[in-house]
């Protein structure tokens, strides 16, 4: 029954395009076969339709017009000239015979499609005039109608397609185009079949013609009809399904955008169909469902062949996927052509299947996720470029497994070969691998970035390289590798060993290369760089690290080279141990040591040693003793650097009696050295009285040396309040001998003082002279408190130093009510600084923010001057915005915008930093990229930088700073170099900076 209805349809199909003709009959009813479904009102059908939908046109001057029609033996197929036609003005005749609308013939007005209820023959001419709206051109459908809908079940469906394109030259279209076909889908259930035929038949001038015209052409620019044939047919047979596949998308085909408007296609599939434009395509492939054995979900065996051509060559591909328990294989061949350039014509999921197959080569397990742009576009530059490989797997018993492949690229003048053995086990696995590139081989920086990684510019170079991994026994195990390449040059031997346990592991390798090797720079080896300083050298390095017990950690390396063209050598030794067999001993040795030598002769070396004793005792006594030796050698056997002793002991700092000693000497390698010493005791003679007493010396020989003896009191005279006195008494080589005195006193004084609350205050008065005239006065104080919940300051400082240039210093300080919740805080340092020089400096620091919203906050920052550790100052300018913007809990994004400007270095620095901060309770992470321009008298540099600061505020007065900062400048300028520094620094706050 379904062939029957199937027969049917398909004849009324073929009557429609005109390929089959019948004879007119006088009894047909009237029909509309296209167009606008249409309405009968009694015995007519009435077709009424506007002559257009677009209010603009309601208005339009009207034209006429007349076209002379020639029958194509059907009722169908008929276009006039124009468009959006007035259907009242419609007349029409058959070789002078006169027809009634919607009854012997049928108008749609809007495409100007007509039909007749009878077939008219071609001997027979067809007049019609009418008239029309101007208005815009747009592919007008003839018949757009689905066939056969379900009426042989499931989701069968066709659709015809009958549509005519008016020419637009402005937009590539000089001719009007007819398109016509059919689309089917067939489903029957274990067969299904996709079929697609369309034509384009470009026509020349606005005369109308029937389906059956001969094109015109045109000067310069001919009209050429062409199709557009597509063929799909798959067959499941249960366990086997086989597929078919037929595409060819003419040269010359013209009616995409018909196809687009009314083909009822995909969008996307017209637009690949438009670019594969002049291609044909072939496929096969058979599948078969994979063993029960299998896991579930493993993908189907399946054997498949594609063909992908035109006039000027083919790309062919023939891959096969078999999976058993027992044994696998992948295969693929590849080859295209040198003169096919239409690779990247293919669409993207065939492109990305492509690149899959290549990633396939190494990894047979690699998905369609692993692909990349890069490797889609490695395969649209494969013109000229031939695979060929093969991967097998073979289970030889239940515990072993062995995998072979083949892998062969051609490029038409040679070729590179690889095969790989490899075999697995439970506890252990091997392989070995042999690879070839020909020196004729010219494309390796065409191909897959894969296959880069694997071949990298290799060409001529022979390699074999094998590896082992196995487990010898309870948490031992053991990787061994070996590696050759051989050239015309010479080659490179690696050779490597690991044994790695519980507690400890092990490692050595082995390397030479000839020192006429010139082609390490085209090793795909990662690394290749550091293997630059070993050309001609045979090395050999060991290494043992890991815990021989509880308490002794070891971690030691030896590392041999030498070259025997250049009669150079190079050594070093490293051997690190820590024995802490508890909390109270500790024992360290650490040694390493590397030396060049020549014939014999040390060029240069370096040696750092270390050994140490720390132990503590039941009652806290803690004594401590260490050597430490940090030099270097130049030829001849010269030594420089320093090595330092260092003794030291101390009792219970708990109990009220305390005692330490400390001994260093210090040895400089060229006659010079520094002795000290230095004693301390600290008892308790109340409460609130504690005694002091220090005796220290330092020893240079005739340089200058001195010793000191100093007795101080300390004395809390209240809860708050505490003061303190130091006698000291110093002995010279170089300034006599003198005496001295400093007093302290410092706390709250006060809990409301006029408007201020919690008054502090620090003094501070001294005075020493020595023998040989110079002599030294301080004094100074320091007050602050609160004024409501703003912190408001004051400083003074006096000192008349030995060389007698006064060192001044007065300061203010505010600061704001610091409450996170307030939208603005200010805080102020202003001091003016005499440091000896005879002028007073102004030092400012001002910082203020304000919230701009809730989670962005604007932040300005002047330095004016810097106060350093030794009290001097560097005369530097800086100014900052900074915009910090909340991203989540405890996560900022910052810009910051900074200008340094010093006069004395002659530098003028700006940065532009973009960045992250990271902020939890008292810890602040900040990361920036920064874009630097830096101005020296020499001239102007530009470059990039990466900061990193880390700032952990212990308490109120002491901050532990860390930062980190990498500059690399785009040009040269030779008071700039590229700069890499590391800073840590604990801050204090203390009473007097002067």
């Amino acid at each position: 029954m379904k062939s029957r209805i199937f027969r049917t349809i398909l004849f009324s199909g073929l009557l429609m395009t005109g390929l089959v003709r019948i004879p007119a009959l006088a009894a047909d009813p009237p029909r509309l076969l296209w167009g606008n479904q249409g309405s009968f009102d009694g015995q007519i059908l009435d077709n009424r339709q506007s002559a257009t939908d677009d209010p603009k046109q309601k208005d339009a001057p009207a034209s006429s017009s007349f076209d002379s029609l020639r029958g194509n033996g059907s009722p169908a197929g008929y276009m006039l000239t124009h468009g959006n036609i007035i259907a009242d003005s419609v007349t029409a005749s058959i070789n002078g015979r006169r027809l009634v609308r919607n009854r012997d013939f049928f108008v749609d007005s809007v495409s100007g499609s007509v039909s007749f209820s009878e077939p008219v023959s071609a001997s027979e001419t067809i007049q019609v005039t009418y008239r029309y709206l101007e208005g815009k051109s747009v592919a007008r459908s003839l018949a757009g109608l689905p066939l056969l809908p379900g009426f042989l079940g499931g989701t069968n469906t066709a659709n015809f397609l009958h549509a005519y394109q008016a020419a637009d030259a402005k937009n590539g279209t000089p001719f009007d185009v007819l398109t016509y076909g059919m689309k089917m889908d067939f489903d029957f259930g274990k067969t299904s079949l996709e079929s697609m035929y369309y034509m384009s038949d470009p026509r020349k001038g606005s005369t109308a013609a029937s389906l059956f015209d001969k094109p015109a052409a045109k000067a310069g620019n001919p009209a050429v009809s062409d199709t557009i044939v597509a063929q799909k047919a798959a067959i499941n047979l249960g366990h086997t399904r086989v597929s078919l596949g037929y595409q060819d998308v003419g040269a010359n085909f013209t009616g995409f955008q018909s196809l687009r408007e009314q083909g009822g296609l995909d969008p996307a599939v017209v637009n690949q169909l438009q670019k594969e434009k002049g291609l044909r395509r072939i496929s096969a492939a058979m599948e078969m469902q994979p063993a029960k054995a299998l896991p579930e979900g493993t993908p189907w065996n399946r054997l498949g062949w594609t063909q992908v051509y035109d006039s000027s060559g083919s790309m062919r591909t023939f891959e096969l996927t078999y999976v058993e328990p027992t044994f696998g294989a992948y295969g693929m061949l590849r080859s295209v052509d040198a003169s096919f350039k239409r690779m990247a014509s293919l669409s993207t999921s065939e492109l990305t299947d492509l690149a899959l197959s290549i990633r396939r080569q190494f990894d047979p397990n690699a998905t369609a996720g692993q692909v990349s742009a890069a490797d889609q576009q490695a395969v649209g530059l494969e013109a000229g470029l031939s695979h060929k490989s093969l991967s097998t797997y073979v289970k030889l018993n239940p515990n072993l497994t062995g995998t072979l492949s083949f892998l062969n690229i051609s490029d038409g003048n040679d070729s590179i070969n690889q095969q790989t053995l490899s075999l697995k086990s439970n506890n252990w696995q091997s392989w070995a691998s042999f690879q070839s590139v020909g020196p004729k081989f010219a494309r390796l920086k065409q191909l897959a970035p894969v296959e880069k990684g694997q071949f990298g510019l290799e060409s001529g170079l022979r390699k074999m390289s094998a590896g082992l991994s196995a487990k010898a026994g309870t948490g031992l195990s053991i990787n061994g590798n070996y590696s050759l390449v051989d050239g015309d040059t010479g080659g490179v031997t690696k050779a490597g060993l690991g044994l790695a346990g519980r507690h400890i592991n092990f490692s050595a390798h082995y390397q030479n290369i000839d020192p006429t090797f010139t082609r390490i720079a085209d090793l795909a080896d990662p690394d290749k760089q550091a293997m630059v300083a070993g050309i001609g050298f045979r090395r050999y390095d060991m290494s043992l690290d890991g815990e021989l017990s509880k308490a002794l950690k070891l971690n030691s390396s030896l590392v041999r080279s030498n070259n025997a063209t250049d009669l150079l050598s190079d050594s070093q030794d490293v051997l690190n141990l820590l024995y802490n067999p508890s909390e109270k001993t500790k024992i360290v040795f650490q040694h390493n040591q590397s030396l060049r030598r020549t014939d014999g002769d040390i060029l240069n070396g370096s040696l750092k040693e270390l050994q140490s004793v720390e132990q503590r005792f039941k009652n806290n006594w803690y004594v401590s003793a260490s050597r430490s030796s940090d030099l270097t050698q130049v030829a001849g056997g010269v030594l420089a650097g320093t090595t330092v002793n260092q003794e030291h002991f101390e009792t219970d700092k708990a109990r009220p009696q305390w005692l330490s000693m400390d001994n260093r000497r210090l040895s400089y390698m060229n006659g010079k050295f520094e002795n000290s010493e230095l004693y301390q005791l600290q008892s308790r003679l109340g409460k609130s009285l504690t005694l002091q007493a220090a005796q220290s010396s330092i020893d240079r020989g005739a340089d200058p040396s001195e010793s000191m003896s100093k007795v101080g009191f300390k004395w809390a005279a209240s809860k708050n309040l505490n003061a303190s006195l130091d006698l000291v008494s110093r002995q010279t080589n170089y300034i006599g001998n003198g005496a001295g005195y400093m007093a302290n006193l410092g706390g709250l004084v006060a809990q409301r003082f006029g408007p201020l609350r919690q008054l502090n205050v620090a003094a501070q008065l001294g005075q020493a002279n020595m023998s040989g005239g110079q002599s030294t006065f301080t004094r100074g104080v320091k007050l602050d408190g609160l004024w409501g919940k703003n912190v408001v300051g004051l400083d003074y400082a006096h000192v008349l130093p030995a060389n007698q240039k006064i060192q001044f210093a007065r300061g203010y300080t505010f600061k704001s009510d610091p409450d996170p919740k307030k939208w603005w805080h200010v805080d102020l340092y202003y001091k003016d600084k005499d440091g000896g020089w005879g002028r007073l400096e102004p030092i400012r620091n001002i910082n203020a923010d304000v919230r701009l919203s809730p989670t962005t906050q604007l932040a300005y920052v002047v330095n004016q001057y810097k106060e350093l550790p030794s009290g001097q100052i560097d005369f530097g300018v800086s100014r900052s915005f900074k915009v910090t913007s909340k991203l989540s809990n405890g996560l900022n994004l910052v810009l910051d915008l900074r200008h340094d400007r010093n006069p004395k270095a002659a530098t003028d620095i700006t940065k532009q930093m973009f960045g992250l901060q990271r902020q939890s309770g008292n810890f602040l992470f900040d990361i920036y990229y920064g874009l630097d321009t830096t101005m020296t008298a020499s001239g102007t540099v530009s470059g990039n930088s990466i900061k990193v600061k880390v700032d952990h505020k212990i308490d109120a007065d002491r901050y532990l700073t860390f930062t980190g900062e990498a500059i690399q400048w785009h040009n040269s300028n030779p008071d700039i170099q590229d700069r890499t520094a590391v800073e840590a620094r604990l801050d204090l706050r203390t009473l007097f900076s002067l």
